[in-house]
């Protein structure tokens, strides 16, 4: 990883599920600076082996403005997971925590 990676690029990883995900949370810490940020990433370093991870992780990812949950064509394919579990937050879709992307974008694809 270059030293001058971006925290888009950071999230990118963390959400794809490459490398190590505490050293890539640690990295985008040393990046924060905005304390509602550091707060709500803070918060998800620290579920990083629940299964609340996932929610506490897109939340951060929101409020930081990072990715377009519908992706750049607009289709559920191009989203991230972590992408497509907010948008299922936001519609109050039961049981959204355990889905897959699959299993998110079908329950989305349901409620329109």
């Amino acid at each position: 990883m270059a030293k001058t990676e971006s925290l888009a690029s950071l999230i990118g990883e963390v959400t794809a599920g490459d490398g190590d995900r505490m050293a890539l949370l640690d990295k985008m810490a040393a990046r924060v600076t905005d304390p509602r940020l550091a707060h709500l990433l803070r918060k998800a370093r620290n579920l990083t082996g629940s299964p609340h991870f996932d929610e506490a992780f897109a939340d951060f990812t929101t409020a930081a403005g990072v990715g377009d949950p519908a992706g750049a064509t607009g289709s559920a394919d191009n989203a991230t997971r972590d992408e497509l579990y907010g948008l299922a937050k936001e519609a109050d879709i039961p049981g959204r925590s355990t889905m897959t992307k699959q299993e998110l974008a079908d329950a989305l694809e349901e409620t329109t």
